[in-house]
């Protein structure tokens, strides 16, 4: 991810991406949307999982970006 986010520049991120779904339905998007849908995309998972594995007794912990930074 950081090798391909490092080769694009500002008007690669404008690039509009064509797609189908699963579905079957075609989408085009700006590719800045879509890396930012991953992003999103990845906290929302981290977080039900976070909250599912706490309700069973095994919390992850602290899933706070800043406080990984400050490892």
């Amino acid at each position: 991810m950081r090798e391909f986010l490092g080769s694009i520049d500002d008007s690669g991120l404008e690039r509009v991406v064509g797609y189908t779904n699963t579905r079957g339905s075609a989408f085009q998007t700006p590719l800045w949307q879509i890396l930012l849908h991953v992003v999103n995309h990845g906290t929302q998972f981290r977080s039900e999982a976070a909250v599912w594995l706490t309700q069973k007794g095994y919390s992850p912990g602290d899933l706070d970006f800043i406080a990984f930074l400050r490892l």
